[in-house]
Parts: C-alpha cells; structure tokens; sequence
C-alpha cells in the first residue's frame, strides 16, 4: 500500500509546479487518508449486507468508477 502513496507523490511532482506543490500534496494527503478510512469501512459494511458476494461487489465497483471517470465523455460533464 505504501507504493501507492510513494507513486502517487512522484507523479505529482511530475504534475504540478514548484509553487502548488505543497497545496497539491496537502489536498492528496487528506483524500488519501479519508480514502484509507472510508473503503474499508464500507467494504465492512457490504460484506454485512450482502453476504455472501458483498465484498467481491464492492471491490468490482472501485475499478468500474475508475474507468467511467476516465471516460471523455464524463470529463465534458464537469
């Protein structure tokens, strides 16, 4: 997990300036963290609810809202 974070640092020093750095990294931290929190909390709550298949169901819909917000058809409707 913490390769994700380390990636996840390196490229926003590829991304942004010198001068946001540190309000892109302070912003990256906090949904990093809230990310940390939230999913397995709600991955918890599914596995309670939809037993047996919750927890297959949750992880498949990570992915899937990944792929739609890569969809260049939902970036014009930001």
């Amino acid at each position: 997990m913490y390769g994700f974070y380390t990636q996840g640092i390196a490229l926003l020093g590829e991304s942004y300036p010198r001068a946001e750095l540190a309000d892109a990294n302070a912003v990256f931290v906090v949904v990093y963290c809230a990310g940390g929190i939230v999913g397995p909390s709600l991955g918890g709550l599914a596995m309670d609810y939809w037993t047996p298949n919750g927890l297959l169901v949750f992880l498949s819909c990570a992915p899937l809202l990944l792929g739609a917000g890569r969809l260049p058809w939902v970036r014009k409707l930001a």
